[in-house]
């Protein structure tokens, strides 16, 4: 993420949206409890850094560094997921209740905080 011009927020709770039962599956999965609460109640903008330190982001660079490094991750990453049957399993079993939330068939909705919608 750009730490001088990035943000992230979830403004679902100021523009009185639900968050989808689909999406929040790879929020639990992703963020602590606190953060999640804190993101998803308040509608807090976290910029770069302070996204980074709450584990919504991997890393928060400076725009002039930001491409490079982005380049040089995805480089280091090509070829690892050549064998695609491996790095699927290897996901689901990373992402497993994210990847059993996201696989409910949708006649039998997850609960969610949206569920009275």
């Amino acid at each position: 993420m750009n730490a001088e011009k990035g943000f992230y927020c979830f403004p679902e709770v100021d523009l009185g949206l639900p968050i989808s039962q689909y999406f929040l599956p790879l929020l639990h999965g992703r963020l602590s409890v606190q953060t999640l609460t804190k993101s998803v109640l308040t509608g807090k903008r976290w910029g770069g850094n302070e996204a980074q330190a709450v584990g919504i982001v991997d890393q928060s660079l400076p725009d002039k560094e930001l491409l490079q490094k982005a380049i040089a991750h995805a480089q280091g990453l090509a070829g690892k997921g050549s064998n695609r049957q491996n790095m699927t399993r290897l996901k689901t079993e990373i992402y497993d209740v994210s990847y059993k939330g996201l696989t409910k068939k949708k006649d039998s909705p997850l609960p969610s905080l949206s569920s009275k919608y």
